[in-house]
């Protein structure tokens, strides 16, 4: 309404200017929106929008309830997601070795290699056993003072076995108890024990003292020198003779068979006839006061 000579009475809800011809918007547009008409706000849509241009635009919509708090801004929850429209999920603490961070706080590891929340637990296809630790992908730290092995499969026996000894258990060899004893297998069997403190140097072989002992087992006295005509080696050292022979290895004729006869003979010059198991000997005897050497033969057993 004109209601005075160029002064116009607008509707001050909806339009305002000298002609009531700039639109009223109230309350105003906000971030340069644009009052087209009375309480329309023309907004540049590709940051703003809503009744007053209040509203930012995000051009991708945020994700997983995240909110646009400005044009192209998404605020995430960022305990659980990030990245511009918060579709990267957040994983605290962060996956490691590779490990995807798939969804808020799950990490999608390469089973092949590591498992765990974090991907942090190297994985061994073929378990670790003995108590080893898998502390790298395929790889068993052992105790290595008890168990070998890409599995800690393998018992350690320190010093090692002898003589194609099995080590079967952490420090246990297990022999051929036919030819090797003793906790590394290093003691030598011998099956038949020796004798005479003979010892068992190899597998059934006794080393000897060969001065006094001979044989497998030794248990074969030493005569030295060796024992003649028949006699036999007894003991070490000593010859037991038969009753023709005496001396310490029986190389001396007996000529004392006819001492203490019922002639009281006394024999010298004794000669054994080995052939026919018979003894010459010259004697000499007493009869009526005289004395007479004569030859006698006897045999054996029979005194003179």
């Amino acid at each position: 309404n004109c209601t005075a000579p160029g002064i116009c009475a607008c509707d001050v809800t909806q339009w305002n200017g000298t002609r009531c011809e700039t639109p009223v918007c109230n309350p105003s547009c906000e971030n340069n929106g644009n009052c087209t008409a009375p309480s329309v706000c023309t907004c540049d849509l590709t940051q703003w929008n809503g009744t007053r241009c209040e509203t930012p635009v995000c051009s991708s919509s945020c994700e997983n309830n995240g909110n646009c708090t400005a044009p192209g801004v998404c605020t995430c929850d960022v305990t659980q997601w990030n990245g511009t429209r918060c579709e990267t999920p957040v994983c605290n603490p962060s996956c490691e070795n590779n490990g995807n961070c798939t969804a808020p706080d799950v990490c999608t590891c390469d089973l092949t290699q590591w498992n765990g929340t974090r991907c942090e637990t190297p994985v061994c296809s073929s378990s670790c056993v003995n108590n080893g630790n898998c502390t790298a992908p395929g790889v068993c730290t052992c105790d290595l003072t008890q168990w070998n092995g890409t599995r800690c499969e393998t018992p350690v026996c320190n010093p090692s076995c002898e003589n194609n000894g099995n080590c079967t258990a952490p420090s246990v060899c297990t022999c051929d108890l036919t030819q090797w004893n003793g906790t590394r297998c290093e003691t030598p069997v011998c099956s038949s024990s020796c004798e005479n403190n003979g010892n068992c140097t190899a597998p059934g072989v006794c080393t000897c003292d060969l001065t006094q002992w001979n044989g497998t087992r030794c248990e074969t006295p030493v005569c030295s020198p060796s024992c003649e005509n028949n006699g036999n080696c007894t003991t070490p050292g000593v010859c037991t003779c038969p009753p023709e022979w005496t001396g310490s290895n029986c190389n001396t004729t007996n000529c004392h068979l006819c001492a203490g006869s019922s002639y009281n003979a006394s024999c010298y010059d004794c000669i054994w006839t080995i052939n026919y198991c018979r003894l010459t000997c010259t004697c000499e005897y007493n009869s009526a006061n005289s004395t007479t050497s004569i030859d006698l033969q006897t045999g054996l057993g029979i005194t003179l």
